[in-house]
């Protein structure tokens, strides 16, 4: 599994159902409690075991994600690889929160996304990425010089040296 980006600092303070808005089929409350659940999940480094059906059935009507299939196919696609969570996170902060927050969960996307851009988690996981990918690459070249050894060099040759025609 790849390096997970903790901060437990992103959880505070805690979400109130006074900071949205009631649509007509969710309460304001839960609202509150589902972006709790997304900002500990986030918070906790985006272990797969706490990716649990509700929060995908959640996260995958925000921010402009799309269902993947299944929860799993979900997971693989964002939470198995520092790259996956990077682009989870990107598009997170990148989205735009369109609509009534009477209606959708705009008003939960836009508090989510301020809370994830104030801790810099896009760049950590940038930073993840990229050390996550150049480990692989190094691994895979150790792999490759073992199995193959080192090309034999070839030798420098001096350029020719063209004779005056005077």
């Amino acid at each position: 599994m790849s390096a997970a980006v903790p901060c437990p600092g992103l959880r505070l303070p805690p979400l109130v159902a006074t900071q949205f808005c009631a649509t007509p089929h969710t309460s304001a409350g839960e609202k509150a409690t589902m972006g709790t659940a997304i900002l500990s999940f986030v918070a906790r480094g985006m272990p797969e075991q706490a990716f649990t059906t509700p929060l995908y059935q959640q996260i995958s009507q925000m921010w402009g994600f799309i269902a993947c299939v299944d929860r799993h196919g979900f997971f693989q696609r964002y939470g198995a690889t520092a790259a996956g969570r990077w682009a989870f996170i990107h598009q997170i902060v990148t989205a735009p929160c369109y609509g009534q927050a009477q209606f959708c969960w705009c008003d939960v996307e836009h508090v989510l996304a301020q809370r994830v851009r104030q801790w810099g988690l896009e760049a950590a996981y940038r930073r993840a990425s990229v050390q996550e990918r150049d480990a692989s690459e190094q691994a895979q070249l150790r792999q490759l010089l073992a199995r193959h050894g080192l090309p034999p060099v070839a030798q420098a040759v001096p350029p020719p040296v063209q004779a005056s025609l005077f």
